[in-house]
């Protein structure tokens, strides 16, 4: 007889008679053979028999089912009050609200990520919020965590989500000072010529952030001159505009021109805590009512010499200034230039930097002729070429040694002299720099042999012997130039290139100094090279000897050396 262990503990067991031997077989329906009333009453006994094996074993699955389903709902409940109890005894919980709250800030920066022209999305401060309620109630009760937005706006895109999901950030922001980075594109960032129309998703997100502005601290917005130009028949000025936290400003235009808004552009004049501000265009009215405790100026458009000098004697506390000097249309016969201002002596005792984009060459001796700096440690000069024969050297001597100023940073970008050796000139007035970046454009013949050769220590330098050595305290040095088409290749009179071998001389000279304690002379610990060739044959003649050379100049990179290297021949023949 067949039996079953049911229970290990009282060893019951299921206990059914033996199998029957088969008495039908396939055989028996292939022949058709018919069974005897003793083999029906036979058979019909066992049917019976199975009927009740078969109401027996339905009944104990049942059972056991039932048992199993008890067992199952046992150990869940048990496994969920043992995770309680390891939830509730974890090492986290420990942790005040305050560390859990700095954790938090470290994973909310920026708290709100939205790119819709990648479709990209990020809403750290909200997935804490509704992990669990302890810390939902720590992400609540952290205004700042909410308050770090970064949007990308696309003009032609619904945005229901986005602006509910901004209104949810702002809310939970509470009082907190706001850091804002916004930017509105259409989704083909290349066409200039799209204009977001008056259902466009732009204007209902701008608008709730112009609403918040008594909380801006740090704001970024970059747009297209259209956007600016339909901002003020779309958006509306909220009732008291005034940003009294605001410290940071920048307004950008995708565009070279740009458009105006009096709702955007009264935001810096009401903003009497600023700091820093970088505008495309800004006229002499909202200039005046700018913060007198400004100390970061930029402005992207140019501007007459007279609004230039204005600039600096409006804001005194200026320490890093960014100006387009000149209009790109002569502005002499203007009406409206002030030449007395023009011959005004200032001096500006905070500017530590200045970066000028000269329209006209002869601009720069005007604006640097007025000025002295006794702060100034950056300068970074750009002018755009124009034929005309004049060089910065003398009035940019004269600014530096009028004003005592000890340089540190000098940028020249184009052809800001007219030769090497004024080049050179410009260095042995300028003793105390250590960051030099030239781009010569087409004029590489600025950096020709002598230049590098100059710039090389002799090898039996000393430290005190320092009074005929140009940049003795260089530690980066950034050089660029590029080929035009103008080059005729088999041409004999044209200018040299940079030779590489001696770039390569005046790198492993300032390599070699070991400067100690005291000593006056520093190694060079970064170089960046690069070069452009749109003539084939040229470029690959400086090419083939520059190769011969950059395997001695990557074991100075082994060595320590800072070595970027971008070497581009755009036209091969």
């Amino acid at each position: 007889m067949p039996t079953t262990l049911l229970c290990n503990h009282c060893h019951s067991e299921l206990k059914f008679d033996d199998e029957p031997a088969i008495l039908v077989t396939n055989e028996n329906f292939r022949n058709m053979s018919i069974p005897s009333d003793t083999e029906l009453y036979h058979i019909q006994s066992l049917i019976e028999d199975a009927d009740r094996d078969l109401r027996h074993y339905d009944e104990e699955i049942e059972r056991l089912s039932n048992t199993l389903a008890t067992l199952k709902t046992h150990r869940d409940d048990l496994q969920r009050s043992r995770d309680r109890y390891r939830a509730f005894s974890a090492p986290q919980r420990k942790l005040p609200m305050e560390i859990l709250g700095e954790i938090f800030s470290w994973c909310c920066s920026p708290s709100l990520l939205v790119d819709m022209h990648r479709e990209s999305f990020a809403a750290p401060a909200l997935v804490i919020s509704q992990t669990c309620s302890f810390w939902r109630k720590v992400a609540l009760t952290m205004p700042g965590l909410w308050s770090e937005l970064k949007v990308h706006v696309v003009y032609e895109e619904p945005a229901a989500a986005i602006t509910r999901l901004l209104e949810i950030y702002l809310l939970n922001s509470g009082s907190a000072l706001l850091t804002l980075d916004f930017y509105g594109s259409p989704l083909d960032e290349d066409d200039n010529g799209c204009e977001p129309d008056e259902d466009s998703c732009i204007w209902s997100i701008l608008q709730a952030l112009l609403n918040c502005g008594d909380r801006w601290m740090n704001c970024s917005f970059c747009f297209g001159w259209n956007l600016l130009s339909h901002a003020d028949k779309f958006l509306s000025q909220p009732t008291d505009y005034y940003y009294p936290n605001l410290k940071e400003f920048r307004l950008q235009s995708t565009l070279e021109s740009s458009g105006h808004s009096s709702i955007i552009s009264s935001i810096w004049p009401h903003a009497p805590a600023l700091l820093s501000l970088q505008v495309p265009t800004c006229n002499d009215g909202t200039l005046l009512f700018t913060s007198e405790d400004l100390q970061k100026l930029v402005i992207e458009s140019g501007m007459e010499l007279s609004r230039i000098f204005r600039v600096f004697q409006t804001f005194p506390l200026l320490q890093e200034c960014g100006l387009q000097i000149g209009l790109e249309d002569d502005f002499d016969n203007d009406d409206d230039v002030d030449n007395d201002m023009l011959s005004l002596p200032i001096t500006h005792v905070n500017l530590r930097s200045l970066r000028c984009w000269f329209y006209q060459i002869d601009d720069c001796a005007n604006t640097f002729a007025s000025l002295t700096l006794p702060s100034l440690t950056t300068l970074d000069l750009t002018a755009r070429y124009n034929g005309q024969q004049i060089s910065v050297l003398p009035s940019l001597e004269d600014l530096v040694r009028r004003s005592g100023c000890h340089l540190t940073t000098l940028k020249l970008n184009g052809q800001l002299v007219q030769s090497c050796n004024e080049l050179l000139d410009i260095f042995a007035f300028t003793p105390s720099l250590m960051h030099l970046s030239l781009d010569v454009n087409r004029h590489f013949s600025l950096i020709d042999g002598d230049f590098f050769s100059r710039l090389t220590f002799p090898v039996d330098t000393w430290s005190e012997e320092i009074t005929h050595i140009l940049l003795p305290q260089l530690k980066s040095c950034q050089l660029s130039f590029y080929t035009g088409r103008e080059l005729d290749d088999n041409s004999s009179d044209r200018p040299s290139l940079p030779p590489p071998e001696d770039l390569l001389s005046m790198l492993t000279s300032r390599r070699a100094i070991f400067p100690g304690p005291y000593s006056k002379l520093q190694q060079i610990a970064r170089f960046e090279l690069s070069a452009y060739f749109l003539t084939p044959i040229l470029g690959e003649k400086w090419t083939s000897a520059f190769s011969e050379v950059e395997p001695r100049l990557r074991l100075l990179e082994k060595e320590g050396l800072e070595l970027s290297l971008e070497i581009v021949n755009l036209r091969k023949a």
